[in-house]
């Protein structure tokens, strides 16, 4: 019976290496999200959007009430129990916003594109350092 090899152990070094610098990847990329963040909570445009989002939002969800409304209205349900039940269903379809078809929060969009473009340039800057 032959003898099981094992595999090659990697030097710990490397490894140490490698952790530092996904930990300083990482951090960089915290940094950048907690920045741009703060600075799109300073742009007026970007609030600007937010509350056209919102708006928008309020729209949809008060056409889903109205749709609702008049379904049950036209199953002869009275006025009263139909229009509470299609506020309550509007307003928790709004809270769940699903697939976020109401509202976007702009500021954590604009803070996730930072921290997603600090990693892709610092793995890009990795990947050309093990080239060379």
């Amino acid at each position: 019976m032959a003898k099981k090899r094992k595999p090659a152990a990697k030097p710990a070094v490397e490894d140490n290496e490698m952790a530092q610098i996904q930990a300083l990847l990482w951090a960089s990329a915290r940094e950048a999200r907690k920045s741009e963040v703060m600075r799109s909570l300073k742009d007026s445009s970007v609030w600007r959007q937010q509350m056209l989002s919102l708006t928008l939002g309020v729209l949809k969800a008060g056409c889903i009430g109205l749709l609702v409304n008049y379904i049950l209205l036209a199953s002869n349900l009275p006025v009263q129990q139909s229009t509470t039940v299609a506020v309550v269903l509007a307003l928790i379809i709004y809270a769940w916003n699903p697939g976020l078809w109401f509202r976007k929060n702009l500021f954590r969009e604009r803070g996730h594109a930072a921290f997603v473009g600090a990693l892709e340039r610092g793995a890009q800057a990795l990947k050309s350092r093990m080239h060379d």
